[in-house]
């Protein structure tokens, strides 16, 4: 669900970042800064008239416009000039007066236009921040409210370990950990009120152990995790599910009517195709999560090594 606009973070934030004379927000457009995790929660629609509205009040613009041209032209040609010459010629005789007039004219000048094109020199580029192992290297740190850095500066972070300072530009560094602090803020907020809903909900509903047919709850059952394996093993291709359920005294514990049922479940799921993309996924996850948590804890304990 959508959060609220009025009193969050990202507003709070937002409103900030325009007030800095320094931010990055005056250099980008507001659907780049929408483009942001952070701020990706809202619809596009609200948050463009929202950050419009941020924008105008301590900015005095709605949006930002970028405008780069450079065009040099040449001075218009010189006139075309004429120059007339008279000569007169007189002989010792009497003979009439020869009269020659020369006319010299200039060639007019071609016109030439000069469009100069100002590129900026070539410099170093930030990595792709998302999808990084700095990232998530410093997301598991602040979600960790006893992690040191929780006490560092972006600055300070930045120069405690040459795999941020080697890969990222300080202003891109700068950017997205503060994001990416302002998010986890906000996702420890949400756990906190959410872990306090459940834990009411438990103690007014605590949850049975046998459901209203006789049989334990399936899905705390060390059964459930058995059968998976089975499965995957292809024990289900030799016995039949009434097979299956005398091979396992956890089974035994359902009546073989749910235990069946189950059974054919658990095959659908790991036939179809979305349940080995889910698989694969989680797997990757794990493994991207296990590297960054050892570069870490190698971080935090020794620095830069």
């Amino acid at each position: 669900m959508e959060p609220k606009w009025a009193g969050s973070v990202q507003r709070r934030t937002l409103s900030n970042a325009f007030q800095d004379p320094t931010s990055y927000v005056h250099l980008i457009s507001n659907r780049e800064i929408h483009r942001e995790p952070f701020y990706n929660v809202f619809d596009w629609g609200k948050f463009c008239a929202y950050s419009s509205y941020l924008r105008k009040k301590f900015t005095g613009m709605s949006n930002v416009t970028h405008i780069a041209t450079a065009t040099t032209a040449t001075a218009p040609p010189p006139p075309t000039t004429t120059t007339t010459t008279t000569t007169t010629n007189t002989t010792a005789t009497s003979a009439p007066r020869a009269t020659m007039t020369a006319t010299t004219a200039t060639a007019p000048l071609p016109t030439t236009t000069t469009t100069t094109t100002v590129t900026s020199a070539p410099r170093k580029k930030s990595k792709p921040w998302k999808g990084s192992h700095e990232r998530e290297m410093i997301r598991q740190q602040l979600m960790k409210p006893s992690s040191v850095i929780n006490s560092w500066t972006t600055k300070e972070i930045y120069d405690s370990h040459s795999r941020f300072s080697d890969n990222f530009l300080w202003k891109d560094f700068k950017r997205n950990v503060d994001n990416l602090r302002a998010t986890t803020e906000w996702l420890l907020q949400i756990a906190a009120e959410e872990n306090d809903l459940f834990a009411l909900h438990m103690r007014l509903f605590p949850e049975t152990l046998i459901t209203n047919t006789g049989c334990p709850v399936w899905h705390t059952h060390p059964a459930k995790d058995l059968l998976e394996k089975d499965v995957a093993n292809g024990l289900h291709l030799d016995f039949k599910p009434a097979e299956l359920w005398e091979m396992r005294d956890e089974y035994m514990e359902f009546t073989l009517k749910v235990f069946g049922k189950h059974v054919h479940q658990e095959k659908s799921k790991q036939i179809q195709e979305p349940y080995w993309v889910v698989k694969r996924n989680k797997m990757a996850r794990k493994i991207f999560a296990d590297d960054a948590k050892k570069m870490a804890t190698k971080w935090i304990e020794d620095g830069d090594d």
